[in-house]
């Protein structure tokens, strides 16, 4: 199997998805807010996951 290359762009995404969702779903602008990017910029990248 390949193996998936990620960014360090990417894994910041993963990781604070992951570490928010332990207590509720994830909301694309607490993503935003807690990385401190635009909505459009959560937009995209989980656009790019599908």
């Amino acid at each position: 199997m390949d193996e998936i290359k990620t960014t360090p762009a990417q894994e910041n995404y993963i990781e604070a998805i992951y570490l928010m969702s332990h207590s509720k779903p994830v909301r694309p602008s607490e993503l935003a807010e807690n990385l401190g990017v635009k909505r459009a910029s959560v937009s995209k990248f989980i656009s790019s996951l599908v």
